[in-house]
């Protein structure tokens, strides 16, 4: 065989390979298409932490008289947690009281006065009284001894009496009259003691009111220190567990109140319901909304144990530095099983698409708005658009025309539309 012979031959075995090769059918794995609720969600890690917790400073300054709890101990509201001692508050409360006391007497005092001096005007006023009616009687015989005067004048011009009978009535009627002056300088006096009397009842309700404002002041003195007294006793704010304890018995506890060196003597966390915050991607903020399903799982400690929840709050800024946004979850923590600082996944179902046509993920192939699958159809691969609405990476939601049943090929390697396939039986 000579070598043109040779090369005619080699070409025609090719072309016999070649087309033995391309008739060959492309063995290929299929699943079927599904019809079902399908929800696009977010797997993100997330911390749990007590829904309250307060850290319990001191407004006083004092000695711990007494602490009657440590970490781990359960609380109720208004539970007697420590008290302190301080001897100089004792001093100023006993200052106080005396000083309320005080402030009482002389309130009482005041009263008292008040009372003194409306008898004392009432007597004025009776004395005005008596004194008026002393003068009508004077003045009544006044105008008698007038009378008489003037009759005895007339009979002793007539000659029919005695002159001496006149000067005697004269001297009477003068009488008279000095009595009604002498009642009359009575009744002016009397005006001006009622007068004066007045003044007195006027000042001693003054000085009343004056010693009622004293007892207000004293007993609002009072009051503030009881308070700050009251700041000497540290009680639960709500039901509880203890979960940090600083100081014992003796120690001296530094006043909080405008000292930034100050640390909590206690700090109380709720424990019967608890917040499982999270943060998601700037991408599905969009999709997020209270009342979204939350599934909480995979925690650390408990990864057998699977919650739900709802998002119950997200913030609606960003975090400047991630760029994520915070979200929380409220969940009920009655039988004690998620303690603050566990941490887990949650998963967020953001948006719900009802009765869905479902691919697996690895079938779609293509990229943005111009994606297909591969379904097997008479052993054949036949090319298929579909518009994605949502995959997570396993699965994905899609629409144009797929009813579900079909089957869609989802093994890797190169196909084109119309190759001929050979479906493996796994």
């Amino acid at each position: 065989m000579n070598t043109k012979q040779l090369g005619t031959t080699l070409t025609i075995l090719f072309a016999i390979a070649s087309t033995t090769f391309a008739q060959s059918p492309v063995r290929v794995s299929v699943e079927k298409v599904k019809r079902e609720d399908f929800f696009r969600t977010v797997d993100v890690p997330a911390t749990i932490r007590s829904n309250e917790v307060v850290s319990m400073y001191s407004k006083v300054g004092g000695y711990l008289k007494n602490i009657n709890v440590d970490i781990g101990d359960e609380v109720k509201e208004d539970d007697v947690l420590a008290q302190l001692e301080i001897p100089e508050m004792e001093s100023q409360l006993a200052q106080k009281k005396s000083r309320v006391r005080q402030a009482e007497a002389e309130a009482a005092q005041a009263n008292a006065a008040i009372k003194q001096a409306d008898a004392q005007l009432a007597g004025y006023r009776a004395a005005i009284e008596e004194a008026q009616t002393h003068r009508a009687q004077k003045q009544a015989m006044l105008q008698y001894q007038q009378t008489e005067l003037a009759r005895l004048t007339q009979l002793a011009n007539q000659g029919a009496i005695r002159r001496e009978l006149v000067d005697s009535a004269q001297f009477k009627f003068q009488a008279a009259e000095a009595g009604v002056a002498a009642v009359d300088a009575q009744v002016r006096t009397a005006q001006a003691n009622l007068v004066g009397a007045e003044a007195n009842v006027e000042k001693a309700r003054a000085d009343a009111l004056a010693a009622e404002s004293k007892i207000e002041v004293a007993k609002a003195d009072l009051r503030y220190v009881e308070q700050l007294a009251d700041y000497a006793t540290l009680r639960a704010p709500f039901d509880g567990q203890i979960t940090k304890r600083m100081y014992d018995k003796g120690a001296f506890i530094q006043s909080a109140e405008g000292n930034s060196a100050a640390k909590p003597i206690l700090t109380v966390s709720q424990m019967d319901k608890i917040r499982v915050t999270f943060a998601i991607s700037m991408s599905d903020i969009d999709a997020l909304h209270k009342g979204d399903r939350v599934i909480l799982s995979r925690i650390t400690a408990l990864p057998d144990k699977t919650y739900e929840g709802t998002v119950s709050r997200f913030s609606a800024a960003l975090d400047q530095e991630t760029r994520m946004l915070r979200a929380e979850v409220d969940m009920d923590n009655k039988n004690g099983e998620l303690n603050p600082g566990y941490f887990g996944y949650v998963k967020v179902l953001l948006t719900e698409f009802k009765n869905a046509t479902v691919i697996p993920a690895s079938a779609l192939r293509g990229e943005g708005d111009n994606q297909h699958v591969f379904l097997a159809q008479g052993g054949k691969a036949v090319r298929h658009s579909v518009t994605v609405d949502f995959s997570d990476g396993k699965q994905a939601a899609v629409n144009n025309g797929l009813n579900g049943g079909e089957s869609v090929i989802v093994s890797t390697g190169k196909l084109t539309d119309g190759n001929a396939i050979e479906v493996r039986q796994d």
